[in-house]
């Protein structure tokens, strides 16, 4: 099981318990061939990991080179709604809808990494991420 501390922090990043303080938002993008299970080919993240991730409120979608609708098929067979689906290279527009949040791509190619620092996301490799928490815990650390 994925444990992942979520802490709130104020406008300025800062954590403090005495002002009004909101929720950590992140925003995770997951391509889907190579990088998630039911990927073709299939790739190291299972589904799992992407519901939990979504049970403590981060956002959750993908940006693949899959069409839309074999998206939308592929999450609905997992039972996971998605915030977002789209392609890569639309990555700026889904990064336009979650201003002021914390952008991650994860993908397994040279091409996902272009599109993510294209659109301002951060990126990794999916075969060097150990667990999404390590990479989530370094941004609730960080923010």
């Amino acid at each position: 099981m994925m444990c992942v501390a979520i802490r709130d922090v104020t406008s300025s990043g800062a954590s403090d318990d005495t002002t009004t303080s909101r929720r950590l938002a992140v925003v995770v993008s997951f391509d889907i061939d190579g990088t998630l299970e039911r990927g073709d080919p299939p790739g190291p993240i299972p589904m799992e990991q992407i519901r939990e991730i979504q049970s403590i409120g981060l956002i959750v979608g993908s940006a693949s080179d899959q069409t839309k609708s074999e998206q939308i098929q592929m999450w609905a067979a997992s039972k996971i709604e998605p915030a977002f689906i789209g392609h890569k290279h639309h990555l700026a527009e889904v990064a336009t809808r979650f201003p002021s949040h914390r952008l991650i791509h994860i993908g397994d190619t040279d091409v996902d990494a272009h599109f993510a620092a294209l659109a301002g996301f951060d990126f990794f490799f999916a075969k060097d991420v150990p667990s999404l928490d390590v990479i989530l815990a370094e941004y609730v650390q960080s923010g």
